[in-house]
């Protein structure tokens, strides 16, 4: 009794797993306007480097004035809002790979220009 129980939980513990897996893929780019995610999800770290992809995304109506961009991917597609000064932002991120294109910032707020 107790092991079917065990499988039990454990089935219900895989289907709350698929649907999040769900909600990630679908509701969360919907939401925030990017492209679904390139992570292989369930990985190690595959929620924090897809909450950190903002590669190709559209972040032209956010406020990002006190939002600290440590570890958030970005590239030239990136879409910010006009008073980011993505010059500043590009000279303080790291691109991974050299010659990618891709950015990740480092620690530190999002320099807005006033």
């Amino acid at each position: 009794m107790r092991i079917a129980h065990v499988r039990g939980a454990r089935q219900d513990l895989a289907d709350l797993l698929d649907w999040c897996v769900t909600a990630f893929q679908v509701l969360i780019p919907r939401t925030l306007n990017s492209p679904p995610p390139r992570h292989r999800l369930r990985s190690p770290g595959w929620l924090d480097a897809f909450l950190n992809d903002f590669i190709g995304a559209d972040l032209r109506s956010e406020d990002l004035a006190p939002t600290d961009l440590d570890g958030v991917r970005w590239s030239y597609d990136t879409c910010w809002p006009p008073a980011i000064d993505i010059e500043d932002l590009r000279n303080r991120s790291q691109e991974s790979p050299v010659g990618s294109g891709i950015y990740v910032g480092q620690p530190g707020p999002a320099t807005v220009s006033r």
